[in-house]
Formats: C-alpha cells, sequence, structure tokens
C-alpha cells in the first residue's frame, strides 16, 4: 500500500507526543482513551487522512499497548519499531526530547516505506497471555531471590526451621509458587481459547526439548508465528545466529553471535537445548559427537538452538508435528 502521509508518535506513560512528518506540526495529548480518539479529531482538522497514513512508535510495552489496540479498532495503518533500529538509523543527533524522538519515527517510516509492512491487528487472547507471562516472569524471579536469601541464611546462621523470619519467607516462596502455577494455568486456557493459538502450540512442542514455557514465549515474540517469515530471521532476533567479524588483512576473528537480542528467548532456547541433548537421542548423539571431536561446548549448544527453531517453524509452516525419523533408523 502507498502511503500519502508518515505520523510518528512517542509514547511515555502520561502523555504521546505526535509529529506530522510533511509540515513538521507537533501536539502533545494525554495519553488516554480521550486523549487519543483527539489525536484522530487533531488530524483530520490538518487534512490528513488516517486510512492512507502510517503510524509509527516504539514498542514501550504496557505504555504503548493501549494505542497499539486503539489503532487496530480504528483500522488504522500502524507498525511497531524497535527503538534501537530508529535511533541508529537517525545518525548522530545531539539533545533528545520527545518531539524529537517523534520526528525521528515519522522520518523512519517514510526512509522505509517501501520495507515496512504495517503490523496485523493484536489478537486479544495473545495480548492477554503476554500480560499474564510478564507478571509470571517477575514472580518467578521474585520467588528466586527469596530462596537464595532463604538459604544462605540458613547456611550462615544456622537458623531453626521455626524461627519467624524464615517462616515468613516459607509462606512467601509457598504463596508464589501457587500464584505462579495459577497463572500457568490462566496463560494454557487462554491459548486453548484460540484454535489457531492451540494447533501452533501443539505443533511448537511436538519438537523434543520445547517446552511449555518455551512454546508460549514463541507464540507471543512471534505473534503467533506471523512476524517472522522464517526460523533464520528469529534466530536473529533470538541472538543465536552467528555473525562473521573480518575486514581486511587486520581483523578476522571467529563467528559470533550478537549481544543486540532478547535475551529471555536466548535463556528459555538455551534450556529447550540443554533438554533436547536430554530427552533427544539424535541431539545426544550428535552433542557427544561433536565434544568428541574437540569442538567446544557452547558453539555445540547453539547449533542445537538453531537446529529446534528450524524444526518449530518447519512444523508450524506445515501444519504438521514434528516426526523424529532418527528413532526409525537401524
Amino acid at each position: 500500500m502507498e502511503f500519502k502521509e508518515f505520523v510518528g508518535i512517542d509514547v511515555s506513560q502520561a502523555t504521546l507526543d505526535v509529529v506530522v512528518r510533511s509540515t513538521r506540526t507537533h501536539k502533545q495529548i494525554p495519553n488516554t482513551e480521550v486523549g487519543r480518539s483527539k489525536m484522530l479529531k487533531w488530524l483530520e482538522r490538518l487534512g490528513i487522512d488516517s486510512t492512507n497514513t502510517l503510524f509509527c512508535f516504539e514498542n514501550t510495552g504496557v505504555f504503548s499497548l493501549p494505542l497499539l489496540v486503539f489503532l487496530a479498532d480504528q483500522k488504522a495503518n500502524y507498525v511497531q519499531v524497535s527503538g534501537l533500529a530508529a535511533k541508529r538509523s537517525m545518525g548522530i543527533k545531539r539533545g533528545k526530547t520527545d518531539k524529537v524522538d517523534a520526528a525521528a519515527l515519522a522520518e523512519y517510516a517514510y526512509r522505509y516505506r517501501e520495507e515496512i509492512t504495517p503490523n496485523q491487528p493484536p489478537n486479544k487472547a495473545l495480548l492477554q497471555a503476554r500480560r499474564l507471562f510478564s507478571l509470571r516472569e517477575q514472580l518467578v524471579k521474585h520467588r528466586a531471590g527469596l530462596k537464595s536469601r532463604l538459604n544462605v541464611e540458613l547456611r550462615m546462621l544456622n537458623l531453626p526451621k521455626n524461627d519467624k523470619a524464615v517462616r515468613l519467607q516459607n509462606k512467601a516462596i509457598a504463596e508464589l509458587t501457587k500464584h505462579i502455577d495459577q497463572l500457568d494455568l490462566d496463560i494454557l486456557e487462554l491459548i486453548a481459547s484460540e484454535p489457531t493459538l492451540q494447533k501452533n502450540f501443539e505443533l511448537t512442542t511436538s519438537v523434543k526439548g520445547i517446552g511449555a514455557q518455551t512454546a508460549i514465549y514463541m507464540l507471543i515474540t512471534t505473534e503467533n508465528f506471523t512476524l517472522f517469515k522464517d526460523w533464520r530471521k528469529y534466530a536473529c532476533y533470538a541472538g543465536i545466529a552467528p555473525f562473521d567479524h573480518l575486514s581486511g588483512t587486520s581483523i578476522a576473528r571467529r563467528s559470533k553471535v550478537s549481544s543486540t537480542a532478547n535475551k529471555r528467548a536466548k535463556t528459555l532456547l538455551s534450556s529447550a537445548a540443554a533438554s533436547a541433548i536430554q530427552c533427544s537421542q539424535e541431539m545426544k548423539l550428535y552433542y557427544h559427537r561433536r565434544i568428541a571431536e574437540g569442538k567446544h561446548h557452547m558453539s555445540t549448544l547453539n547449533i542445537i538452538r538453531n537446529k529446534l527453531v528450524s524444526r518449530v517453524f518447519a512444523a508450524v509452516n506445515r501444519q504438521e508435528p514434528y516426526i523424529d525419523l532418527h528413532k526409525f533408523a537401524t
């Protein structure tokens, strides 16, 4: 689709800074339901038709989520971009304000208009699952911190188990565990409520090593496998794709993965790879063969991470469960 106008929106907790690229017109509005409606009316007064306008804003989590849902409900064309990608595309800049950031987002949308594909309307069940999964992650961190503190106190202070502080911490850990288990059930119920989500969840977990948490996170980060066209792009996003580092004759370093990545996806895939080595005979044999050849543990683990991602995408693209052919080999 050919867009006639590009609007950048800098999102913060309290306000939205909106800049129209062609005229550099700027307006700050409250980040509320009323404010978002006023934004469209303001654009109409400027003679801007929202149906052929591309709105560009950074994904700022819970702050940008209401804007995303609002634009989707209005059937407007919008794209969420990485803040780092937008920042680096603008070159060297001095000074920073919300207005400048909004203008940079509008310019980014214009520059890459031929390559950008507007986002699809969000799946409401998946949005809710994302919020619950984020809350689950926070509770798991809190529980791990309490467990670590409790173990240190028991080991160093030789406290009795009926100590008041020990009892309170054990009670808090048990309560957090109860909430985490309930969140797991709620997320699975949300996925089961959407046939396409449930189908892709089952296909993802058909790959040995991919557990429920990894499958859920892949569904969330790929928006049910609609954001990434092939597994290599997701591998790059997760930080498991190796890149060369060569320049002339003076720089020749070994291939390494990039630090610019979704660290949580990388951690979950690392756990999945370790699990695959234990539960998949094929992966187990492959791992031990490479180690016996003198290959490094982490490079081998990374290859297995990539194998798992490619198998997940293959299963989803074919809409057929992954079949472990190794068990049929003689």
